[in-house]
């Protein structure tokens, strides 16, 4: 199993400047993942002055007055929940167990395989379609919610929302696992792909296409028997906590 997701270091830079995610774990060979190649799964993003551009201009204009608003500061910390810690310390929180690589080990190595699928994945798909971010073109006065992170983006990878992705495959995870919290799961997950588009980093329907993605690649995952072997063993690992 460690075999099937042998790291390599030039790879994991490659997804670390491409994802939106920050990481400096590696990312294995495109061929040693259970990943969907998203590209053929999704639309292209919306053309330049069609109704849905228009409708996600509208919600950029929105954003940027809820930024104003007590969900402001929700925005920000969802920018840094991505891979690696961030994530597992948001999940831990939400369910209830502190996740660690001492006391969740099982869980722990689940993510672990986790972070392959969803970085070449993303990879690919945000090079695929180069859609310009919001401030890329459109608003470039606008620093988002974290101007500090703003620069790292990369001004065309906007297309579909990498923590969005994150997000919501952690979130259908973690449900599977600890189904008697779902709802708690689920809209944490919901959550952070939202405050993605009222951050300004991506547009509304980046958000969209990152939780089809989410889900694609959910499904994908559960068919490889690695994974879903390991799956089983952090059910077992986190349910034994919770009782």
């Amino acid at each position: 199993m460690q075999k099937r997701f042998k790291l390599t270091l030039a790879a994991a830079f490659a997804a670390l400047i491409l994802s939106g995610c920050q990481t400096m774990q590696d990312v294995p060979a495109d061929d040693k993942a259970p990943v969907v190649n998203i590209s053929q799964v999704l639309d292209p993003p919306p053309a330049k002055g069609s109704i849905q551009q228009r409708n996600d201009e509208r919600f950029n204009a929105l954003g940027q007055e809820l930024r104003k608003t007590p969900r402001g500061k929700r925005i920000q910390i969802d920018a840094d929940r991505c891979f690696p810690e961030p994530l597992r310390l948001w999940m831990g929180q939400t369910i209830g167990v502190e996740l660690s690589k001492e006391k969740t080990p099982e869980t722990w190595r689940l993510m672990d395989m986790a972070q392959p699928i969803l970085l070449v994945s993303q990879r690919k798909a945000k090079k695929y379609f180069s859609r310009p971010r919001p401030f890329a073109e459109f608003n470039p006065k606008d620093q988002t919610c974290r101007p500090d992170q703003r620069k790292g983006l990369g001004n065309y990878k906007s297309y579909p929302s990498g923590h969005t992705i994150t997000g919501w495959f952690a979130a259908l995870v973690f449900t599977s696992l600890v189904p008697q919290k779902a709802e708690a799961i689920l809209r944490e997950g919901y959550t952070m792909g939202e405050s993605r588009w009222i951050c300004g980093a991506h547009w509304k329907s980046d958000v969209e296409a990152g939780r089809t993605s989410g889900a694609a690649l959910f499904a994908r995952a559960v068919g490889d028997p690695s994974f879903r072997t390991q799956m089983d063993r952090a059910r077992e690992e986190l349910q034994s906590k919770l009782q």
